[in-house]
Parts: C-alpha cells; structure tokens; sequence
C-alpha cells in the first residue's frame, strides 16, 4: 500500500537519518578537511572509518539492540567498510562536503 506524501517522507527520513547524522558525526567533526587549515590526514581518516565500523557491532549490543544480528554480521561490516571508505574518499575529494558523503553513504 503506497501512500505517496507520507511514503515520501519515510524514503527521504531513513535517506537523511542515519546517513546524514551518521556522516555529520564521523566526516564533518571528527575529520579535519584543508578549509580547517589542517591537510588532510589519510592515516587519522581511515582511523575514523575503523572506529566508525567498530562502533555499529557495539551499537547493536547497546543502544540499538534490535540491529545486533545485522551488526554482528561480518557481511553487513565488510559492506559498511567499503561505503564508509567510499564516503570518506568522497568527505576528502570534496574539500569537506558533508552532503558528498551522505550521497555515498545513503
């Protein structure tokens, strides 16, 4: 059953969260870009994407327990791994564009 305006904001919601939040978090505060002054760096941005896969395991035991199958599965982190590494590539080429990394990441 579709109901367009209200199937709509479903599809941009789950789009914009946990996509943009998620990218808002891991690229734009915690990955410096060159507007900061700050080059940027390969080895601390790969730092932020393992830590960033690391944490979705620990989320499903947590604060998001009905994910914790999905989580724990090593299928479901190697896919985040290479979307993650996609959207941080995409954070970096952009010079900071946190929107560049939620398009890769949704």
């Amino acid at each position: 059953d579709l109901h367009p305006p209200k199937s709509m904001i479903r599809m941009c919601s789950a789009f914009l969260f946990p996509a943009f939040a998620e990218e808002l978090f891991w690229r734009g505060l915690l990955t410096p870009v060159v507007e900061t002054g700050i080059q940027p760096n390969i080895g601390f941005a790969m730092l932020v994407l393992a830590i960033h896969v690391a944490s979705h395991p620990i989320a499903g035991s947590t604060i998001w327990p009905r994910g914790k199958h999905v989580f724990h599965d090593y299928r479901f982190l190697l896919s985040a791994t290479v979307v993650l590494f996609g959207a941080t590539v995409c954070f970096l080429m952009s010079g900071g564009s946190v929107w560049a990394a939620t398009f890769a990441h949704g």
